[in-house]
């Protein structure tokens, strides 16, 4: 039996080690597009969209939601920082909504601060629902 090629990626948020395992293949938000990591990938430092992660091991996908950070590959491993991050199995629709509808609010009635923040808490509201409603 051949061994699949693998490389390691920890996932980090300044309270906890959200991910941490060997992968084959990982789909990350890219500030200009998505990004393919393979193993032995080239080094690469990366700033992360509001997105989705997607991690293929053997035939499990995993896939979590990224509030945006920073992604660096080295040495056959990446690794990301970010402030959030959520599994989709673990996604509160129902708080998601919440954060939906409070951004939409503070979007209409805020001051341009207000504004630019409620439109950031926004986008990430919709792509955690939409990560949860299609991996659910």
């Amino acid at each position: 039996m051949i061994e699949q090629s693998t490389f390691q990626l920890q996932i980090v948020t300044p309270e906890k080690i959200a991910f941490s395992e060997n992968v084959n293949y990982a789909i990350f938000p890219g500030a200009d597009g998505d990004l393919g990591v393979l193993p032995h990938h080239a080094a690469l430092l990366s700033e992360l969209a509001i997105g989705a992660i997607a991690v293929t091991i053997g035939a499990t996908k995993k896939v979590f939601a990224i509030s945006g950070g920073f992604l660096e590959v080295r040495d056959n491993s990446a690794t990301v920082v970010a402030d959030t991050v959520e599994a989709a199995s673990e996604i509160d629709v129902a708080r998601a909504q919440k954060a939906q509808e409070s951004a939409m609010h503070q979007a209409e009635t805020g001051n341009d601060y207000d504004k630019k923040e409620a439109e950031l808490r926004l986008k990430r509201s919709l792509n955690r629902l939409k990560i949860a409603s299609s991996h659910s």
